[in-house]
């Protein structure tokens, strides 16, 4: 329980900060659905598709691979080689980007170019980045990971209030005043990458200090050796991307009519809504890496990963209920303004199921990466990103092909997320335990995820059973049937995992 506590400390202090950072960064979102309806914001949510792609290529495998060859490797010879390494290719693909714009503006049907000149900076200025914060997450320095991260992120919503809200408003008023010299108002919805890019400008110049400490030391057989365990990172990590972003980067191919756009905002807004139950996921991966890493040659490894999943699990069950079962709530986050946001919360809990799936999948994935097994983690990546593709242009058609009001083709892109991210899963897993295997206790977390989701067909009965003798469907009897169904999932876990949790008090 020793090496539990000692990555629940390490999670804590990536975790409140990255909650507040990404709570931060939905409020920024948020700021864009009050201002601006669904069919302006589809170019945005392009923008913002095709970034994780970017980051995958610019990196290409070498975080995981710096706390991978840490303890083999000298480290100043390490972080100077990868360093020397990434900022090299950084400035090749910001100028190929540049220079391209035109053709990647036409392929992801986007409107103006500079929209893929102002990704290039996001990308390339966050890349630079990557090394020194991989220096002081190995260091075990979360603090200043934390404030590094949070800095960037202040900066950035500066910046959208300066633009979007204060400068936005000024002019809209017809108001003279300095702001004229830095805002033009067809840039548009344009300001939020640029706010980006000051915020990522401002996370480059925290870490200059270990910038400034790299050295033109450059090791061309280690980056070899190390390439040789990376590369099958960039298939795994843009196939996974592919399985992400698909439904929004191909949603304007596969949709054809004029509301095309507006699906597309609509989908994009509801997915922020979604992927809160990848907050905590995300959080994991930052503690979780290092540390399983760490502990690899333990004689109780693989039960320690197993107790990690266990309660990993439970925790995405909670997170999971709370998105699923206060979903009128959340909703309020994007159509507090524009209502027609609403018109996708359906597709919410599927989607926040299919993250649980994800998030399981993770955890599983250490034994391809402890077993240097990478090319067979990519293959299993690349096997559901086929199904991704397919899913997607199957299901997006099929329910397009009903009626727009009540199934638009966002709800095949949610189920196809879905059935892609549980392939991932049951793969991982069955694979995993063949090459590397783990006690995982997958009966028992299974019926957790299961009930979970029992519960949301138990609140809408109650719901209908209750406005069947009332005559009324209030949202309030969805909210205390939630709360009621919530107590009573928590009550249940308490009792069945008691023994656990008295441990992890000790």
């Amino acid at each position: 329980m020793a090496l539990l506590s000692k990555l629940a400390s390490q999670t804590f202090w990536y975790g409140v900060p990255t909650i507040l950072n990404r709570f931060l960064g939905y409020g920024l979102a948020m700021v864009l659905y009050g201002i601006f309806k669904p069919e302006v914001t589809a170019d945005n949510a392009q923008a913002y598709a095709i970034i994780p792609f970017l980051n995958i290529l610019f990196t290409y495998g070498l975080e995981t691979s710096y706390f991978r060859f840490s303890s083999e490797v000298d480290g100043k010879k390490l972080y100077n080689t990868f360093s020397v390494a990434i900022i090299t290719t950084t400035i090749i693909g910001v100028l190929l980007l540049y220079t391209f714009s035109s053709f990647f503006t036409h392929l992801l049907k986007i409107d103006d170019p500079s929209y893929v000149k102002w990704m290039a900076l996001i990308v390339g200025l966050d890349t630079l980045a990557v090394i020194p914060l991989c220096k002081l997450r190995q260091a075990q320095k979360p603090k200043k990971f934390a404030l590094v991260n949070t800095v960037s992120v202040v900066v950035m919503a500066f910046f959208v209030w300066y633009f979007l809200i204060f400068c936005r408003g000024a002019a809209l008023k017809n108001e003279t005043g300095l702001y004229q010299y830095f805002y033009t108002p067809s840039v548009g919805i344009g300001y939020f990458l640029i706010a980006n890019i000051l915020g990522s400008a401002a996370k480059l110049l925290m870490v200059y200090k270990e910038i400034l400490s790299v050295k033109l030391a450059f090791d061309a057989a280690l980056l070899k050796k190390v390439l040789r365990y990376s590369y099958p990172f960039i298939i795994i990590g843009t196939a996974g991307m592919v399985n992400e972003m698909v439904s929004r980067l191909a949603y304007a191919w596969i949709v054809t009519g004029p509301n095309v756009k507006h699906e597309l905002g609509v989908l994009a807004a509801n997915f922020k809504i979604a992927v809160l139950v990848t907050i905590f996921i995300q959080i994991f991966k930052m503690a979780a890496e290092p540390f399983f890493f760490s502990i690899a040659k333990n004689t109780d490894a693989k039960k320690t990963y197993a107790k990690v999943m266990k309660f990993f699990v439970i925790i995405c069950c909670f997170i999971f209920l709370t998105v699923a079962l206060f979903v009128n709530v959340f909703k309020l986050l994007i159509a507090w303004k524009h209502p027609e946001y609403a018109e996708g919360i359906g597709i919410i809990p599927i989607l926040a199921l299919g993250y649980v799936c994800i998030g399981v999948y993770y955890n599983l994935s250490i034994w391809y990466k402890l077993t240097n097994n990478t090319l067979m983690g990519a293959r299993i990546t690349v096997e559901a990103s086929v199904i991704a593709v397919v899913s997607n242009v199957v299901l997006i058609k099929l329910f397009n092909m009903g009626n727009y009001q009540y199934y638009p083709g966002y709800f095949g892109a949610a189920w196809a997320t879905f059935i892609t991210y549980l392939y991932l899963l049951i793969r991982c897993y069955t694979l995993g335990q063949k090459y590397y295997k783990v006690p995982y206790a997958y009966k028992k977390l299974t019926a957790y995820v299961v009930i979970c989701v029992l519960l949301l067909f138990v609140q809408k009965l109650f719901v209908w059973l209750t406005s069947m003798f009332t005559g009324n469907s209030s949202d309030l009897y969805y909210h205390i049937y939630g709360v009621l169904l919530f107590i009573a999932f928590a009550w249940f876990i308490s009792k069945v995992e008691a023994k656990e949790i008295a441990k992890i008090r000790k």
